[in-house]
């Protein structure tokens, strides 16, 4: 996972006296520094130099909140924000990905630390800390560490506001571990349910995850689409293109078992809006709060969002309940025995022997990333395949067939749902006439000609948005070819809104038959 150098460079050397008592040591607690340590200036400045977001007027119980440090500006902004609100937390809890690996097991926790702020020393919670990890839940599942925490980005970002606009509340910081496995995440399901049955009324839950990483603006806002639709509909976040899934996991079981399942999005940004060219590699950033069903009644939350966006902040104008989302990714010719995929983990040592995983390993790009985040990637389904998945208030279908049209789905198409017929040509054969994709975009919203082997591209054509029908061809080309011939491909992402389809694709080309890394991907098809 890259990190983030420049913090490092603003830290302090280790001190170690406090004045944060600790009942395991006497009063010895390893001091973890913050960004421009003892700039008072520096700190007075950021405290003033915007102002708090508009935020609805009752006190979050769990929030998520980016921690790359070009979001100094909004973080204070949404730290201001809840803290004008009367009610503080006795206790922050705070989620975080392990950036540096440095955890001796799934979750990691302070031994004996205490955080450096320009107001003063933030706490550790001690006592409700060990009464948590000692559960029988999680058992086994922690280590108590102290050094690293002076590295920790993710917390450290957070903790000079914490302590400025929360001053008498202590903190209980948690680092999860990336990349997890499926069993990993049981660990982390049952931290949310522990912290549920554990904190106080009044605790205040911070998931500290930043999101895209590595895309160029107009993949960030694709990926960005799909978290936004996952979060605000509080489904698995497992598959997410973020830095910290698990952090989610976990901040979502402990709302789920404590009733916050009302999520609220504040605003959202990405490198792109601090630094706006079209090419510049983005992190991105939402900021959500969570409250009890029915606890913001229509009349505030209509003039919450009133207000917000008269303020410039990005926000979910529409009543998320009735929206209807996916987004899918389509992909050229050539036969992988991939079908339709759900999620694509990285490979970070090249060490799967799944011939798609060694072919596609730098197409995905760094971490996997680009082949992470959509909410289905369609390949080379074979005829006879039929797939469903509903998400995000929709149900994707696709029907796969051969180029005599036998035996595809003919009933008409239902308006939440979203629709696509891939039609399969064997070695040798022609594809149906492009007529008969416009005659078929009555049935469904895509159609998509490939060829079974590389001997043709994959066509694609959707009825463009509008009024009058207007049909759109996209061609992508050839994904692989076991020739390793010189190739020319693209990819296609399919954003779904509520019966609109809005397409995105990036071209690229291949000496040796295997698509290159994303990062080399330019220009249109």
């Amino acid at each position: 996972m890259k990190k983030i150098k420049s913090f490092l460079k603003l830290l302090p050397a280790v001190i170690l006296l406090s004045s944060c008592a600790s009942f395991k040591t006497g009063g010895k607690v390893f001091k973890a520094g913050y960004v421009y340590q003892n700039d008072r200036n520096m700190w007075n400045h950021i405290f003033k130099m915007a102002e708090p977001y508009v935020v609805p007027q009752i006190f979050p119980s769990s929030v998520i909140l980016p921690h790359h440090d070009i979001t100094e500006r909004q973080l204070n902004s949404f730290y201001s924000a809840v803290s004008s609100i009367n009610n503080h937390p006795s206790v922050i809890v705070m989620l975080c990905t392990d950036h540096f690996e440095q955890g001796k097991k799934n979750i990691t926790v302070p031994k004996n630390t205490s955080w450096l702020t320009p107001d003063g020393e933030l706490c550790v919670n001690e006592k409700l800390l060990s009464s948590i990890i000692n559960t029988p839940e999680l058992k086994g599942k922690v280590s108590s560490q102290d050094k690293i925490w002076n590295i920790e980005h993710g917390i450290f970002i957070h903790t000079p506001f914490l302590k400025h606009y929360f001053p008498d509340t202590e903190i209980i910081p948690f680092l999860l571990k990336g990349f997890s496995s499926d069993r990993d995440f049981e660990d982390y399901i049952k931290l949310g349910q522990v912290l549920a049955n554990k904190l106080p009324e009044d605790a205040f839950v911070v998931a500290s995850v930043d999101l895209s990483h590595y895309q160029i603006p107009a993949w960030t806002d694709i990926h960005d689409e799909v978290t936004e639709n996952t979060i605000q509909n509080m489904e698995n976040p497992r598959h997410l293109e973020i830095d910290s899934p698990e952090s989610i996991s976990c901040l979502f079981e402990y709302n789920y078992v404590r009733g916050y399942t009302k999520p609220v999005l504040i605003h959202k940004t990405s490198t792109y809006d601090f630094i706006p060219e079209e090419k510049v590699v983005c992190t991105s950033h939402q900021y959500w709060s969570f409250f009890k069903q029915g606890i913001i009644t229509e009349e505030e939350e209509k003039s919450f969002k009133d207000a917000a966006l008269k303020n410039g902040q990005r926000i979910n104008e529409c009543d998320y309940e009735n929206q209807l989302n996916q987004n899918i990714l389509l992909l050229g010719s050539g036969n992988m025995n991939e079908g339709i995929r759900e999620f694509w983990y990285w490979d970070r040592y090249k060490k799967s022997d799944d011939p798609s995983e060694i072919l596609l390993h730098e197409m995905a790009g760094s971490e996997a990333r680009f082949l992470t985040g959509f909410d289905a990637i369609i390949f080379d389904p074979p005829a006879g395949t039929v797939y469903t998945k509903k998400l995000h208030g929709t149900t994707l279908t696709v029907f796969s067939t051969g180029v005599n049209l036998e035996g595809i789905g003919t009933e008409e198409k239902k308006s939440p749902e979203l629709k696509g017929l891939v039609i399969n040509a064997r070695s040798g054969e022609e594809y149906p006439p492009e007529e008969k994709a416009a005659a078929l975009l009555s049935l469904y919203d895509f159609i998509l000609f490939r060829s079974e082997d590389d001997s043709k591209d994959v066509l694609v054509f959707i009825k463009k948005a509008g009024k009058d029908f207007e049909v759109q061809k996209f061609n992508l080309g050839i994904l692989y070819s076991k020739e390793k011939r010189h190739i020319r491909g693209a990819v296609l992402s399919l954003s779904w809104k509520n019966g609109i389809l809005t397409p995105l694709s990036i071209s690229y080309e291949s000496e040796n038959g295997i698509p290159p890394a994303i990062e080399q991907y330019s220009g249109e098809p």
